[in-house]
């Protein structure tokens, strides 16, 4: 038996994995930011296959989008980089599910 993990995307659920019942692995890491973050520098994230959607990353509690037109790139199995330079206090948690 398997579990569905699903994201709300505005008004639609997209489906981030299935995963065998009782079997999925959640690591997650926070940070908050002590001095503001320039656009482009790396953040450290748990490790996780690029460009795969079983991570996600949220700032200051709102779900962001991959991509280099959305909030953030997926830039190695264990860093991102935002597009936009981020002020100090901002928090950034990132969910990597497998």
């Amino acid at each position: 038996m398997t579990t569905a993990l699903y994201r709300r995307d505005g008004n639609s659920a997209v489906l981030v994995g299935t995963f065998p019942s009782g079997g999925a692995t959640v690591t997650r890491t926070r940070t908050t930011l002590a001095a503001a973050l320039p656009a482009g520098t790396s953040v450290v994230v748990p490790t996780h296959t690029v460009g795969t959607s079983n991570l996600l990353i949220y700032l200051d509690g709102l779900l962001c989008h991959a991509g280099v037109s959305d909030q953030y790139v997926d830039a190695s199995a264990t860093t991102i980089t935002f597009n936009d330079a981020l002020p100090s206090g901002s928090e950034i948690t990132a969910v990597h599910i497998s």
